[in-house]
């Protein structure tokens, strides 16, 4: 399993922002489906109907609209709706998959990624750290993909709250480990040395 460590770019409906993207900021969400913003308006009428009429009848395809919906409103800066509709999302997959299972912590996630935007970045580090990097961890292992993606996403709001050194020795430390497995040229590892050279 180690031998699949890396920072992955995530092109899905995962709300999760660029975190090994030297163009993504703290300040900003970036888009995983590359909707020109333009179409913004149209994806939150069209995807808002549809979870709210699915509500009453919870399944998989209501957590992915309602994903779509939080990430459209995060892109509009809409960070309080967007905190309201992930949370839902948030119940709804605890519900259906339990507290442990992959897509409901990618809920919890994006959720603290979104606590962070909206300046309570000590909340959104004690959920990174002990209900998503922690539990992933003791999961999936300290190398897979989405356990490196979360830490990496960790070392951003540590720096964030002013502990920079101690986000860029995690961050180094997710390097040194992609640079051993993957090599120094690979992609991600690539990704993370920009993120280091440009002190996150």
């Amino acid at each position: 399993m180690s031998a699949r460590i890396s920072v992955v770019r995530r092109s899905t409906v995962s709300f999760r922002p660029r975190t090994t993207s030297s163009r993504s900021r703290p300040s900003a969400l970036s888009a995983p489906l590359g909707r020109p913003a333009s179409s913004c308006s149209h994806t939150t009428r069209s995807t808002r109907n549809r979870s709210t009429s699915s509500r009453l009848a919870p399944g998989s395809g209501t957590t992915t609209a309602v994903a779509r919906l939080a990430w459209t409103l995060g892109q509009q800066g809409r960070l309080t709706e967007a905190d309201a509709e992930l949370r839902t999302v948030l119940e709804l997959r605890r519900a259906l998959f339990g507290g442990e299972h992959h897509d409901t912590l990618a809920a919890r996630e994006r959720l603290a990624w979104v606590t962070g935007l909206r300046g309570r970045p000590a909340e959104a580090e004690r959920e990174l750290a002990a209900a998503v990097v922690a539990v992933r961890t003791r999961l999936l292992g300290p190398d897979y993909p989405s356990t490196v993606n979360s830490t990496v996403l960790l070392a951003r709001v540590i720096a964030r709250r002013g502990r920079r050194d101690e986000a860029l020795a995690l961050l180094a430390d997710v390097h040194r480990r992609q640079a051993h497995l993957l090599g120094a040229d690979h992609p991600h590892t690539l990704e993370t040395r920009g993120l280091l050279d440009g002190g996150l």
